[in-house]
């Protein structure tokens, strides 16, 4: 039997490249349960093992763009452009559809701190917070922007939420089929690599949104559904009706000095699967084939 696992300058065994081969059937049959497209990459971070299934693939992101979003805004703060305590204000045109909308204290002319509009878009998936932030920042092609500054590739972030909500709305069809707020799984893995080695922040601003990350609520079901209880996990899912039930994020192993970056994105599922337990069934064969 033929056995492979990319890997990047490093020996890898002939053991190893067969137990990789095993995970990705694995992964193949779990992916196959949820119908429609399944799109995984996974990065052992510290070996650069890397084990993908359709992982070169464009899926829409949803809400793990607010991932990316939040590097633009702390590489401000780390500029001295912004400051987390900066007070800015909220505009009627802000309010954008979503689930929450700033922890329910939206108003017109309501005053906010950086800080605060970055823990509800990430620890509530806030899409108010995430279309304020980026006013502040340039816009979706300066997040865009720095995404290419940092070497990453394969990640396009084009529309505010407010204004893909009037995309889906004008025309389901063509919103299935639109190439804009895509992401490859790769490409979603690498960028989570290299903030986990501390390449896209400085340490204080990694450790903030780190912790955010752990701490966040949306969706907890997802990668962290089948884990061993305390196992931590830094991540940001994203939901879109039958376009996107995701998740992405950075798991820590039992030892704590190695970490997968893992993505997980799926496109129009069957009906009625429990999708989110299939991304959960994903995640822990990742994580058991680099824990052990």
């Amino acid at each position: 039997m033929r056995c492979a696992i990319r890997r990047f300058g490093l020996a890898v065994t002939f053991g190893a490249l067969c137990a990789a081969q095993d995970l990705k059937k694995d992964l193949e049959r779990i992916a196959a349960t949820a119908g429609g497209r399944v799109g995984v990459s996974a990065v052992l971070i510290e070996s650069g093992e890397h084990i993908a299934l359709q992982g070169d693939r464009p899926f829409f992101m949803a809400s793990v763009v607010k991932f990316p979003v939040a590097l633009r805004v702390l590489e401000l703060v780390d500029d001295g452009k912004l400051r987390l305590d900066q007070r800015v204000q909220v505009k009627a045109s802000d309010r954008a559809p979503g689930v929450t909308t700033l922890d329910g204290r939206f108003k017109p002319g309501a005053m906010f701190t950086i800080r605060e509009l970055l823990e509800f878009m990430i620890l509530n998936s806030d899409n108010t917070a995430c279309d304020v932030l980026f006013r502040f920042t340039g816009g979706p092609p300066a997040t865009e922007s720095r995404l290419l500054a940092l070497g990453i590739q394969g990640i396009r972030v084009d529309r505010t939420e407010k204004e893909i909500s009037a995309a889906y709305s004008a025309s389901r069809a063509q919103f299935l089929k639109d190439s804009r707020d895509t992401a490859t799984p790769d490409a979603m893995a690498a960028l989570l690599a290299k903030f986990e080695h501390g390449e896209t922040l400085k340490p204080a601003t990694t450790a903030l949104l780190s912790g955010m990350m752990e701490k966040a609520t949306t969706f907890p079901n997802r990668l962290k559904g089948l884990l061993p209880p305390g196992t931590v996990v830094a991540h940001k899912t994203g939901t879109w009706r039958e376009a996107a039930t995701n998740d992405a994020g950075i798991i820590t192993l039992p030892d704590g000095s190695r970490h997968i970056a893992i993505s997980v994105f799926t496109n129009q599922t069957k009906s009625g699967v429990d999708v989110e337990h299939t991304i959960a069934e994903i995640a822990r064969a990742v994580y058991d084939h680099w824990a052990h």
